[in-house]
């Protein structure tokens, strides 16, 4: 089941690259390389968060999120609340929490990659900016889902599939699973819990 997600995931990606061809914005290939360097990129700075040299970046997400907000016996809770907000025992928007620094730098160094790699054009610049921050938005969205009990998305296949994986991650060593809707570096890199 997560070869179909990660499959969904590249094939939508590859659809906005038709979207490009066919409109003439930017090169057909940015939203996937953009989508491939950001996913990669997240994918790193989640696997950082789970070593204890990190600082920071470890307590607040490891001990943080994993071990004090979502433990594997509290999963799935009624109300999404972020780990920030419960340090500070306030509501904090999680878009500029930690995990905002953490993983939002990748969407400029996509569009710088693709400059430093000769596509430079204002369309470029545009799509590949929107397509990662789209990710990051689709990534959270779907990371939030998981954690929430009686979410919405419980009904689809794919979904229940997604969490699954990610409760995995969660679980013994939290030195699997790292991807959050598609597993394929896991696969790669052999971090991958069935």
């Amino acid at each position: 089941m997560w070869i179909r997600c990660s499959v969904i995931n590249q094939m939508w990606w590859l659809s906005c690259c038709l979207l490009c061809k066919s409109t003439n914005i930017c090169p057909w290939f940015v939203p996937w390389t953009t989508y491939a360097l950001c996913g990669t990129g997240c994918w790193l700075t989640h696997v950082v968060g789970h070593c204890k040299r990190s600082g920071a970046w470890y307590r607040f997400h490891t001990l943080g999120h994993h071990v004090r907000s979502y433990p594997p016996a509290r999963f799935l809770q009624s109300k999404y609340v972020s780990y920030e907000s419960r340090r500070r025992k306030m509501q904090c928007n999680p878009y500029i929490d930690m995990n905002t620094l953490m993983y939002a730098p990748w969407v400029p160094v996509a569009a710088g990659i693709h400059a430093a790699c000769g596509v430079q054009d204002a369309g470029t610049l545009i799509v590949s900016l929107a397509t990662g921050s789209i990710f990051l938005l689709q990534q959270d969205y779907i990371h939030t889902h998981i954690h929430l009990l009686g979410s919405w998305l419980e009904r689809y296949e794919w979904f229940q599939q997604l969490r699954h994986m990610h409760l995995k991650h969660h679980q013994s060593d939290m030195n699997h699973n790292f991807g959050v809707n598609d597993f394929l570096l896991d696969a790669v890199a052999g971090t991958l819990l069935l």
